[in-house]
């Protein structure tokens, strides 16, 4: 039984060694779920061709056979509904999972042989559409940025809860493997959460099997004549050799998880680690002049040591080092106290002595800062524009822990003006928000025309980029996480009608837009806070388009998303949730040709479900006597 689940977990695996060779030949599949679906047509492909291997070494491959079929029904169910199940980032992290890690440890040393060659030859064909490491890096880093977001719990994405909706369950080697992920990128906040979390579900596991193991020999107990001669030896011999991979791999879980707290952690894991070992990373920290951290692995030190009955730690030795740093962290009171605790313990002690009349002496002074509120620890290794008012919001935003209050009475209403278009079919015009304007325009594209864009771009999306605001050059960003391509009315009678929709609805001229821009995000697909308009400083931003400034934005969206998703305005307070025909629209200029700071916006982490939208960009060329200049200054 045993064998045949390292095979099974082994030919999930195979296919995607192959892509290692050839990850720069093709565009980064996280980052588009449309085109992570390829993944899944080339694992239905791969699944025949393993079908068809096993038919010739039946004998011999019975394990790969197994395999196959797991590949075939699991490509199968993801088929029926492709949106649903990528649109889960935990599916997609293990879709690609299979096809990296898994493979490389368990299918290629089983399928290493002479008859392969020709099956390998075949695969080679599939294998450009199959996933690479960087898919999994990018599909892990996903995951950390949708749990810091959203605030989701570690336990409860294990177990397959990920922020309300259903997912699959992660087992101890999952979450094992995410945070070695974590740890390779420098990520050690989300390594020692991953680690962790792989220890709790390895203990439940091997509680699992413990459980099977005793039933399984209470049941041999009640046959007539025993064991076989031999057979019990064999069976400690197993017993021994499954412990020892059991040690093993808690073992390295704990190696992982020590070193991620020694560089990010605020406490101690204090059923692994011992006092002498916390009182050592508190001391080495302090010698870096890390004291925060140091002051946290003491503290640890002296709970633990609390509970020794063999000292390991001399308690005078960790409060010495705690009562500094916490002098130096600005907690004054509390290193008065420490320092009051280790003189009880030693009254003669020099530097605590000293320390004291220190700590008095500022405790007396009116201009001690008294120290901040701790954060919380996914904001500690980041940047200081994310630990700002302006991310924090943002994020708060995505969370809808936000709530504003209109200031003014909001309105619903038909918009025709007059148009042709609009006359038979007027614009369902909703305001979400008065100043800066942004309303919301119901059902402006079918389903039938969202189908037609869809097809029409998905295979030209590629990475999307941003504009280097001191070269102009375009480039990817970490901070925008989907795939993008551009439709010309010219391209199909279904783009130019949506080009002629929005010319009515706007009353501006679209001859000098931008083409329409068609972006499918990938997982925890994003885009963080930005300005859609070139500001003063960005002088060449357009200037190759020769048609002016953005002056204003119209953005379709293509999709619902079952979670996450929003677009965002951090300094107005207003989220928007794409809901599929829908469209929001907002002048990114005032009439004077300022920008309008407040239409400052981003999109949020898709949590679980697809994003589509499409955006048209309105420039300020052929809009004089549409949107003439302000008489005023100030307009």
């Amino acid at each position: 039984m045993k064998t045949v689940i390292t095979m099974h977990f082994s030919i999930k695996c195979v296919v995607v060694l192959l892509t290692q060779f050839v990850s720069v030949l093709r565009g980064e599949l996280f980052t588009s779920n449309a085109h992570l679906q390829t993944a899944l047509y080339a694992e239905k492909d791969i699944a025949s061709l393993l079908n068809s291997y096993v038919e010739q070494e039946q004998m011999r491959l019975d394990k790969i056979k197994k395999l196959a079929d797991d590949y075939d029904t699991h490509s199968n169910t993801a088929l029926e509904n492709i949106d649903s199940y990528l649109g889960n980032p935990v599916n997609a992290f293990l879709l690609i999972k299979r096809f990296t890690l898994d493979w490389d440890r368990d299918v290629l040393p089983v399928v290493s042989n002479n008859s392969w060659d020709s099956m390998f030859r075949e695969i080679e064909q599939a294998r450009t559409d199959l996933p690479s490491y960087e898919d999994l890096k990018g599909a892990a880093s996903a995951l950390m940025r949708l749990q810091d977001t959203y605030l989701l719990d570690t336990s409860k994405v294990a177990h397959g809860n990920l922020g309300g909706v259903k997912s699959p369950e992660l087992t101890a080697e999952d979450c094992f493997e995410l945070g070695r992920i974590c740890y390779n990128e420098g990520d050690f906040y989300h390594t020692k959460l991953w680690m962790q979390q792989a220890l709790v579900e390895r203990e439940v596991q091997d509680e699992k099997m413990k459980q099977e193991e005793e039933a399984e020999a209470e049941e041999e107990d009640l046959v007539p004549g025993g064991k076989i001669m031999g057979e019990e030896e064999d069976m400690e011999d197993m017993e021994d050799d499954n412990s020892l991979k059991k040690k093993r791999g808690r073992a390295e879980m704990i190696d992982f998880l020590a070193f991620a707290h020694y560089k990010s952690s605020w406490m101690c894991l204090l059923s692994e680690c011992p006092p002498a070992e916390c009182f050592l990373l508190g001391r080495l920290s302090y010698v870096d002049q890390d004291f925060y951290h140091s002051s946290l692995w003491m503290q640890a030190a002296l709970e633990k040591e609390g509970e020794e009955k063999l000292k390991t730690v001399k308690r005078m030795d960790a409060l010495d080092y705690l009562s500094y740093s916490k002098g130096v962290l600005g907690d004054v009171t509390q290193a008065l106290e420490l320092t009051n605790e280790l003189l009880k313990i030693d009254p003669n002690h020099e530097r605590a002595v000293n320390n004291k009349r220190y700590f008095e002496v500022m405790l007396r002074d009116p201009k001690r800062k008294v120290p901040d509120q701790e954060r919380p620890g996914y904001q500690l290794n980041r940047d200081e524009y994310r630990n700002s008012k302006e991310f924090l919001t943002y994020e708060a935003l995505c969370r809808d822990e936000i709530t504003t209050r209109p200031k003014h009475r909001l309105t619903c209403q038909y918009r025709t003006i007059n148009h042709p278009i609009l006359l038979l079919q007027p614009a369902k015009e909703e305001t979400v928000h008065f100043d800066p304007w942004v309303v919301v325009y119901h059902d402006v594209v079918s389903d039938q025309e969202i189908r037609q864009i869809k097809q029409l771009a998905t295979p030209r999306l590629n990475r999307a980029t941003v504009q280097n605001a001191k070269t102009g050059a375009l480039e990817t960003a970490s901070y925008r996480i989907s795939k993008s391509a551009w439709l010309k009315g010219e391209d199909h009678p279904v783009v130019e009608k949506l080009n002629q929709r929005m010319q009515a609805i706007t009353g501006l001229d679209m001859d000098t837009a931008e083409e329409l821009q068609i972006a499918n995000y990938g997982l925890g697909g994003h885009y963080e806070p930005h300005f859609d308009f070139a500001r003063k400083e960005e002088k060449d931003a357009f200037k190759s388009l020769g048609t002016g400034n953005r002056i204003a934005t119209f953005l379709n969206y293509m999709s619902d998303v079952e979670a996450g998703g929003a677009t965002v305005f951090p300094y107005i307070g207003l989220k928007l949730f794409p809901k599929k025909g829908n469209a929001a629209f907002w002048y990114n200029l005032y009439k004077n040709g300022d920008g309008i700071y407040n239409t400052r916006h981003a999109a949020c982490p898709v949590l679980v479900g697809t994003k589509w939208v499409a955006n048209k960009w309105i420039h300020e060329r052929g809009q004089e006597f549409r949107r003439p200049c302000a008489t005023g200054e100030d307009e």
